[in-house]
């Protein structure tokens, strides 16, 4: 059964349309696009996942900036179908299935936890896999989601197969087909060809070989030539059971370069398992230990092996037991040990677990449905109350938290309007006592040199020479002929701030003083008041302009044009 499970459509179309379609930085000029633009340019740069990302974040960040539900729940899609990492891919799946239960929209919880189960059932995680489908069955039986309802039973009838409960799973696939066979073309091949698989399983090959020649027939109304060549698999295999071993080969042969085409490892390693144990009854065993060399090649590719491929191993042990080959021997020894851990842990507990867990739920149903009945209201009364309570904690933490930030934001804003404080630590450093003069000396400094460079400062200061760009210890030292020891020694000591925090709150006083009195520069970026005035970048700027007067220059920019206004 393993073909149905990579044959699964992703299903991006089962929220809307445009679902076919953290770190980034999203312009703005991609949230401005509609989602289908961005839809577009998704699949575009569909192999490129850094762009693919960027996109799945622009639609996710659109949909929360418009506060709309559904499209947030197709950027969480977008997100976790965009991330080659498993556990994020989950942890966005979690996200979809959050905000759906937090919207109350049974809908798209089951399509969450369906979504998810596809996920867990493509790295074969089967008991992740049967837990969201299990949890997708419930919720959808709330809704009258017909569609995905029948899609949620027909991977649980997958699923089933693949653990060897066949009769169970023909009912429901043959249920699937007549559902599926006016409403999904793809959903009703694979429920045929699920079917064709089950009766091989079973033991019934002419009723499997009916199943694959239908088919082929429906493929090829359909002009789905990738699901006829399936079909044609699928009788190779029959073949075999056959005991037709040259035209199980045959089959086999025509229908891998479709499965190559898909990339589809896990059928393909079926395919080389059937062809290798076909070469094996042909008493070809060298050709047949070929096909068996390149199923192991698949499973350290994948690390996925399925119940049926485990007698490869037990045949390439005897051929290598045979030849007298005693290191593969042991090899293949320790890698069959490890493959039955494998199938211990995906097969061995999922039969019970979908006895357990699908069909005895089924019969619980009446009994859960009655009892949530009586609890829902007093629980969604009681979720009100909390949900109400944390809502007024934290809108009245920000509220008090963003007025203390704007208060205190103000009281710099006027304190620079003012000349409170800006300047003051200035005028006094400005005073050079003697007292300053002999730290300097104290350190091996000439008086003489010391008043030549306070001097050269002083002129530095009045002609505005610090808004240069690039300007650094040493460039400064050789323009005014000392060197950069020396320098950086007079301006610690007579300035009390080294020589960057020196040239940074000259260029803040400047450009400070200059919005104040001249409009121009307030209609100008922070990027240009940057290089304006020496900065290299905004950022520097920003953070400069903050450690000198407490707010960014955005902020007192703005408060300068708003005062303007008044």
């Amino acid at each position: 059964m393993p073909l149905l499970k990579i044959l699964l459509p992703f299903l991006f179309f089962l929220t809307s349309p445009t679902l076919l379609a953290q770190k980034n930085y999203v312009p703005d000029s991609l949230k401005m696009l509609s989602y289908k633009d961005i839809v577009k340019r998704y699949y575009k740069y569909e192999k490129d996942s850094l762009k693919t990302k960027l996109y799945a974040k622009a639609y996710l960040e659109k949909g929360k900036a418009e506060n709309n539900f559904q499209e947030i729940f197709n950027g969480y899609h977008f997100m976790s179908h965009s991330n080659l990492n498993n556990n994020l891919k989950i942890i966005y799946m979690d996200s979809m299935v959050f905000i759906s239960k937090k919207n109350n929209n049974n809908q798209f919880i089951a399509k969450g936890y369906f979504i998810k189960g596809n996920e867990y059932n493509k790295l074969s995680n089967y008991v992740g896999a049967i837990d969201n489908y299990l949890l997708a069955s419930n919720y959808v039986e709330k809704t009258e989601g017909k569609y995905l309802s029948y899609t949620i039973k027909f991977n649980i009838a997958v699923i089933r197969s693949i653990q060897g409960l066949q009769e169970e799973a023909v009912p429901v696939f043959l249920e699937c087909q007549a559902y599926f066979s006016s409403t999904d073309y793809y959903y009703y091949l694979n429920c045929i060809l699920g079917l064709s698989i089950c009766y091989n399983k079973m033991g019934q090959y002419d009723l499997s070989s009916t199943y694959n020649d239908f088919g082929i027939k429906e493929s090829v109304r359909f002009k789905d030539y990738l699901m006829k060549d399936y079909f044609t698999y699928s009788e190779g295999m029959n073949q075999y059971s056959k005991k037709n071993f040259a035209f199980a080969i045959k089959n086999l042969l025509i229908s891998i370069p479709s499965i190559v085409s898909r990339n589809d490892k896990t059928n393909l390693a079926i395919a080389y398992f059937y062809l290798g144990k076909s070469y094996y009854d042909l008493n070809q065993e060298d050709e047949a230990v070929k096909y068996f060399l390149k199923v192991d090649k698949i499973f350290d590719e994948t690390n996925d092996v399925y119940p049926d491929l485990r007698e490869g191993y037990e045949m390439l042990i005897n051929y290598y037991k045979s030849i007298g080959d005693t290191d593969k021997q042991l090899f293949y020894i320790e890698k069959l040990l490890r493959i039955d851990k494998l199938l211990t842990d995906n097969f061995k507990y999922f039969s019970k677990k979908i006895i357990k867990e699908y069909d005895s739920n089924q019969l619980r149903k009446e009994k859960k449905s009655i009892e949530e009945s009586l609890k829902y209201n007093k629980l969604r009364f009681f979720i009100s109350i909390i949900f109400l309570g944390i809502f007024l904690v934290i809108a009245i933490t920000g509220f008090i938290l963003f007025y203390k930030k704007q208060k205190n934001y103000k009281y710099k804003y006027e304190s620079l309007m003012n000349n409170v404080h800006i300047y003051e630590e200035e005028k006094n450093i400005q005073e050079v006592t003697s007292k300053n003069v002999s730290k300097i000396t104290e350190v091996g400094i000439p008086k003489d040199t010391v008043s030549n460079i306070l001097k050269e400062l002083e002129g530095f200061e009045q002609n505005k020479l610090f808004l240069q760009k690039d300007l650094t210890l040493a460039k400064l030292a050789n323009s005014i002929q000392t060197n950069s020891s020396y320098l950086s020694k007079v301006v610690n000591t007579t300035k009390d701030k080294n020589f960057t925090s020196y040239i940074n709150d000259l260029r803040i006083e400047y450009i400070v003083e200059a919005l104040r009195i001249n409009r121009k520069y307030r209609r100008y970026t922070i990027k240009a008041l940057a290089e304006e005035i020496g900065f290299n970048n905004a950022e520097s700027f920003s953070k400069a302009f903050y450690s000198k007067t407490g707010i960014y220059p955005s902020y007192f920019i703005n408060k300068l044009k708003s005062n303007e206004l008044d």
